[in-house]
């Protein structure tokens, strides 16, 4: 009686495999019997018979019926052709973001990318915020938003946009993606480098904040976009936005009737009547983009930036440049897939424009949690280090901790690191304690500790290029140059530093390195004091000087 083998409707059996011989010892041979008609299957393999999946798949297209491979090989060529359209499309829209080098405003323009930057890192952890917070549980409608996040990542764009003014929305999209490639890197628990242990404390660090910026994003998207969102999703999507200071006279939500509708250039052509900050949402019906316009009357010429989160934002200074460089775009996006409406070669846009208003101080304060947390990165690590008492490998079997730093805080309410200090041990065990002072972020700081640690001329190059002072009590001292070994690169020859006195006199002394496989800080240090001494003596004045064992905490 005819079957179901392996898939194969009416099939009664698989005939025995043949073995292979030494005339063709690589060829499998399998015979499927369907409908009393025997079909014969011969298939090359180095490794013997092909595997199960390919070997139905060669089964199945021998037994379609001629028109229906006719049909298949139509679609093939057809979803081909639209590849290379795609791909052709792809280029031409590179080369007009190309074209913008020397027009482009650099300070507000950036690289973004949301399927290598967000989608395929956070692939995991998207659906599963979606899945509890947005679609009730429901799993497939969670996945969709792996496809994309245009919506609610146009959305926050222009949020920031308008609180933040331009560039606004570059900080945050950079700042996510950075959180993003922190959450997905993968950080080894047993390396004890002090840069793998920065990464496992940052790991731990923006995992805390990744969920909140997440499930804001998700949020506006959802709210604009699936069609089981509810009318509370969409009042709370505009009330996010009112909280933010934009405003509409339309309705918000994804249905067409509720966007305005016009063709591309008559949008195009009542831009250049603004004379106000103005914020848009612009696209079609299967993508999301944003226009951000910053003016303050009409004679400014103002910012103009497109951003596509598919491709990041392009600032320009003047309308003509930026009208020119959307006129190029606009004449390939639908061959790129974005599915604008085309009853002619003018498409149909979609698109929402926002107003200025007054937005909620506590709600902006609340949403800028990632910026605090980017700002206050440094403090966090020398924070956790200290409290958690942590101990880091450098160079030369030397290890390290943090025992103590000092910080303020900006205006803005940002902490600033101001110094730091170090315990190193050595492989004999001896410990020397070291602060920098004038520390600005984590890696400035272990820079000149890995430099200290490793004997290596980079301490004395970020001394030299920061000109950085050693204060005693009468005089103070700054590396003015330096020499290196000539056979060995890593170690120091001798040292100059400029003395300076209260008076403003100036003197130059060399400190040779007696011992270069010995310390070469703890000889710098010891020689250069004695060199004060003799020019503080010298000099004639006896006040005496720090001594010499913080004479390294001045660093």
């Amino acid at each position: 009686m005819p079957g179901n083998i392996f898939g194969i409707r009416n099939a009664h059996h698989i005939n025995q495999v043949l073995p292979k011989t030494e005339d063709n010892p690589k060829k499998r041979l399998a015979c499927v019997s369907v409908t009393n008609t025997p079909v014969a299957l011969k298939q090359k393999t180095s490794k013997g018979l092909i595997n199960k999946k390919q070997f139905i798949k060669n089964i199945k297209w021998l037994l379609t019926t001629p028109a229906k491979k006719k049909a298949i090989k139509q679609q093939q060529a057809q979803q081909q052709a639209q590849q290379q359209a795609q791909q052709q499309a792809q280029q031409q829209i590179n080369h007009y973001y190309q074209e913008l080098d020397g027009i482009e405003n650099k300070e507000y323009s950036f690289d973004f990318n949301q399927g290598p930057a967000l989608l395929h890192k956070l692939k995991d952890i998207i659906p599963e915020i979606a899945e509890v917070l947005m679609t009730n549980g429901d799993k497939k409608n969670a996945e969709n938003f792996l496809q994309g996040l245009c919506l609610g990542l146009s959305a926050r764009y222009l949020m920031e946009e308008r609180v933040h003014g331009p560039g606004g929305g570059r900080k945050y999209m950079l700042m996510l993606e950075y959180i993003a490639d922190q959450y997905s890197k993968t950080v080894s628990r047993k390396d004890a480098s002090i840069n793998a242990v920065k990464n496992q404390l940052l790991n731990r660090y923006y995992r805390q904040l990744l969920g909140p910026m997440l499930k804001d994003v998700l949020s506006l998207h959802f709210s604009q976009c699936l069609p089981l969102n509810s009318d509370a999703a969409k009042k709370a999507y505009i009330d996010q936005l009112n909280k933010s200071g934009l405003f509409s006279n339309h309705k918000i939500n994804h249905s067409t009737k509720d966007f305005c509708i016009d063709s591309y250039q008559s949008f195009m052509d009542r831009l250049r009547q603004i004379n106000k900050n103005t914020f848009i949402h612009f696209g079609s019906p299967n993508h999301a983009m944003v226009i951000s316009i910053h003016k303050k009357n009409k004679e400014d010429p103002g910012i103009w930036s497109f951003y596509d989160p598919n491709k990041g934002t392009k600032a320009v200074n003047t309308y003509k440049d930026f009208r020119d460089f959307m006129d190029n775009l606009h004449e390939v996006w639908p061959a790129f897939g974005y599915n604008f409406t085309q009853p002619s070669q003018d498409y149909l846009v979609y698109y929402n424009e926002f107003f200025e208003g007054e937005f909620d101080e506590k709600e902006i304060i609340d949403a800028n949690s990632w910026k605090v947390a980017w700002h206050n990165e440094s403090s966090y690590l020398f924070r956790a280090l200290k409290e958690q008492n942590i101990s880091f490998k450098l160079e030369k079997e030397m290890t390290g901790k943090v025992t103590d730093y000092t910080l303020t805080k900006d205006d803005n309410g940002f902490e600033q690191i101001q110094s730091v200090t170090f315990q190193l041990t050595d492989k004999e065990n001896k410990q020397t304690s070291i602060t920098f002072p004038g520390i600005t972020n984590f890696d400035q700081a272990i820079n000149q500790l890995k430099g200290y640690a490793t004997d290596g001329e980079t301490f004395f190059r970020t001394l030299k290029e920061q000109q950085t002072l050693v204060a005693f009590k009468t005089v103070t001292a700054k590396v003015i140059d330096y020499v290196l070994i000539a056979d060995d690169k890593d170690k120091i020859q001798s040292v100059t530093f400029e003395i300076n006195d209260k008076k403003g006199n100036k003197i130059n002394t060399v400190i040779n390195v007696t011992y270069p496989n010995q310390n070469t800080f703890e000889q710098v240090k010891v020689n250069l004091l004695a060199n004060v001494n003799k020019i503080i003596e010298n000099s004639g004045n006896d006040s005496n000087i720090i001594e010499t064992s913080d004479w390294f905490s001045q660093l």
